[in-house]
């Protein structure tokens, strides 16, 4: 009669060689007559488990676990791999760690750990735990796979690289290894390796790798291959594991191509697939912005839709327990994804620059995947900066608590990779939103948004959940890129006048075409320069046959990309005045224009979006350059056409705005710096009154006669 250790041996035996029948016929031989040998049980859940038996596997080890005659470490590493096959992520982080309490250095039981450290979002934690099972397992794929996937959430995507390409070395043939490389190089903006990795990808796995189509698709948008594009992001819809995503960056390359209704389509599929996906529908809100016939009232009644959703999924407002002095230095925190080389940072950096220490304490809050010098030169301005990458909206809400912020301010709204999820949550007693969106972002818990009386005048309905509290000097002060090129003196020389933009293809919709047209009309010869690196291909035919059928001759057409070595402001070398669009106005690209002496004529509307360059230009003093109706910026236009070009006329412009409040960092700070002084003495005054209002244990409640306090 053979032993039980003799059975057990010939039982994993058979296990080794995949002959499950004959493993479980012993195991379960000897459990009739042995109900609780620990090894057994094991054994026979193991078997369970290899036939996606999981329950069964689950009981019959922590049988094996309550039977056992001492602790064992491989028993919690084996219950953990199957609860996590069950998708009981949390019994089985319970389980790995009980495993590494009795083998510290288990290498198996700390790349288990880490991988589910990772499929619950526990970013920190993994990143942790990865670094220490390559160190106890230096030779296993997993180990470094995971260390890459933590490196990768949280911004280090060079050594994340080095870790995923460490994986392959050591023989990961699970194709998401080189999927997930693909996305840390595109990350880190080496396109042309994203392809190459992507295509590898691809032929390991041609019929299930829809991620790697995606980041393939997305390195051909960064190549200016928007056909090849669109094929890699279609094939990825056919897989449902790639389908949102896909829609995701469809909708972004019709947004980038100039087809903002495609866009919309792409997002409307995409919310009817994920009606609770917040980023989606903050993806169509950002959308509907560029279309020139949508209802101003019926938009902002979708963000209030959006906002009082991600507000009950947040639940309740937290009390906020803060110091109510009044004059000390306020801690104030900004949340932006775009500290780095982006439209923002021009704005936000000359007041990170020149806040006063002694009246604020500043926090930036930064979901930067790929920091660059811009991102080098903000951090060195502030005393506190804490990457949120990977980090959950509400785990960046308990670090914002943590931090005793006092005003919290958006610099993102419905754009890209923001944080409105954290908002939402209330970790700050006033929270503000500016600059970064041009509409409400829907949420009652943000309190204000910062504006001035041009971009958003009081006579004007407000279109904003938020209060509009108007900056003295100008809704903003700009930041001319630090490798801007000297002005051009010599475009006198240049015939016949020629107009520009430099706006993005989705904001130049047909009424624009139509005005624009009417104006090359008006001029007689003039041509118009659109300079946008997706000006190519089909993008840029099919903007010339639009201008065509206006009956603008396409030899007064000048589009497409930047030449070769050409900076983006140098295209305005070739520009004598700008065009601006609407009903999404310009900001960035006006500041710029005006900053290498171009003018700028723009079409006043009703919202903010339309408005933005009107407030720049009445910041200069140029108010003039405003149309409010379509023949006002026609006749605008043509008279600045008409003005003599001297060589000065250039570098004069770029000295007015240089002394111009949209330029002088310094003062601009000082009043938002009171701005915000002014917020929290009325957040202490309604704070007072409600704590006065509150009736005491020993007095009935009175009627409460005298009227509220305004804020300011």
């Amino acid at each position: 009669m053979p032993t039980v250790a003799e059975i057990l041996q010939h039982a994993a035996a058979f296990v080794r060689d995949d002959r499950l029948d004959p493993a479980r016929s012993l195991c379960t031989m000897v459990l009739d007559q042995v109900p609780d040998q620990p090894d057994l049980l094991h054994l026979l859940g193991l078997i369970h488990h290899r036939e996606q038996d999981h329950a069964t596997a689950r009981r019959l080890m922590r049988r094996a676990i309550d039977h056992a005659t001492g602790r064992s470490a491989l028993l919690h590493l084996n219950l953990g791999v199957v609860c996590k096959a069950m998708g009981r992520t949390d019994e089985a982080v319970e389980q790995y760690r009980l495993a590494l309490s009795i083998d510290p250095e288990c290498a198996e039981a700390l790349c288990n750990l880490a991988s589910a450290l990772w499929q619950r979002g526990d970013v920190t934690e993994c990143l942790a735990v990865s670094r220490q099972a390559v160190a106890a397992g230096p030779s296993l794929p997993q180990a470094h796979h995971n260390l890459a996937n933590a490196l990768k959430a949280t911004g280090d995507l060079e050594r994340a690289i080095r870790h995923y390409r460490e994986a392959l070395d050591l023989g990961a043939t699970d194709p998401q290894t080189l999927t997930s490389l693909a996305g840390a190089q595109l990350s880190a903006g080496h396109v042309e390796a994203c392809a190459t990795t992507a295509r590898a990808a691809l032929d390991a796995s041609p019929d299930d790798a829809p991620i790697a189509r995606i980041y393939l698709g997305q390195a051909q948008v960064n190549q200016g291959r928007f056909d090849e594009a669109a094929a890699s992001f279609d094939a990825a819809l056919e897989s449902p594991e790639g389908r949102a995503e896909a829609l995701i960056n469809l909708g972004a390359l019709h947004t980038l191509t100039g087809a903002p209704r495609e866009a919309m389509a792409c997002y409307d599929r995409l919310v009817a697939i994920r009606p609770d996906d917040a980023p989606a529908r903050s993806n169509a809100l950002g959308t509907r912005l560029y279309l020139a016939d949508v209802d101003p009232g019926e938009l902002m009644q979708a963000h209030v839709s959006w906002g009082r959703r991600l507000e009950a999924d947040a639940g309740a407002e937290p009390p906020h327990r803060f110091d109510r002095a009044i004059d000390r230095p306020l801690r104030i925190g900004y949340v932006s994804p775009d500290f780095r080389r982006h439209a923002v940072a021009m704005f936000i950096e000359p007041i990170l620059e020149h806040h006063d220490a002694r009246a604020v304490d500043v926090h930036c809050y930064a979901e930067v995947a790929a920091p660059d010098a811009t991102t080098n030169r903000l951090r060195s301005y502030v005393p506190h900066w804490r990457n949120t990458c990977g980090l959950t909206d509400e785990q960046v809400a308990e670090q914002v608590r943590l931090d005793r912020i006092d005003i919290l301010v958006d610099l993102a709204g419905h754009t890209a990779n923001n944080r409105l999820g954290v908002f939402a949550r209330r970790p700050a007693p006033i929270q503000v939103t500016y600059l970064g969106y041009p509409a409400t972002t829907g949420l009652s818990r943000v309190d204000y948004r910062l504006t001035d009386r041009i971009a958003q005048p009081t006579i004007q309905p407000s279109l904003h959940v938020e209060r509009l509290w108007r900056l003295p000097l100008g809704i903003s002060c700009f930041r001319p890129p630090p490798d801007a090129p000297p002005v051009d003196p010599l475009s006198e020389a240049r015939e016949p006048i020629t107009f520009g933009s430099l706006a993005g293809a989705a904001k130049i919709n047909d009424d624009v075409i139509d005005l624009w047209s009417l104006v090359l009309r008006r001029v007689e010869n003039a041509r118009l320069r659109l300079a946008r690196d997706c000006f190519v291909g089909t993008v840029r035919d099919e903007l010339i046959d639009r201008f065509r059928a206006r009956g603008v001759d396409p030899s007064r057409l000048d589009i497409g990309p930047r030449a070769a070595g050409e900076q983006p402001l140098d295209s305005y070398r070739r520009i004598d005045v700008a065009l601006d669009t609407f009903p999404y106005a310009g900001h960035t690209t006006t500041c710029e224009a005006l900053w290498m002496g171009v003018p700028v004529v723009t079409l006043a509307g009703s919202t903010l979006a339309s408005r933005m360059s009107a407030s720049v230009l009445w910041q200069i003093d140029q108010e003039d350059w405003v149309a409010h109706h379509d023949g006002r910026f026609i006749e605008i236009a043509a008279r600045l056409a008409s003005v003599e070009r001297s060589p000065d006329a250039r570098r004069a412009l770029r000295r007015r705005v240089a002394d111009a409040g949209v330029c002088r960092p310094r003062p601009f700070t000082m009043a938002l710096e009171e701005v915000y002084r002014r917020m929290w003495r009325s957040r202490l005054l309604r704070h007072i009154r409600r704590s006065r209002s509150r009736p005491r244990a020993d007095h009935p409640q009175r009627l409460r006669t005298e009227s509220a306090l305004p804020e300011p």
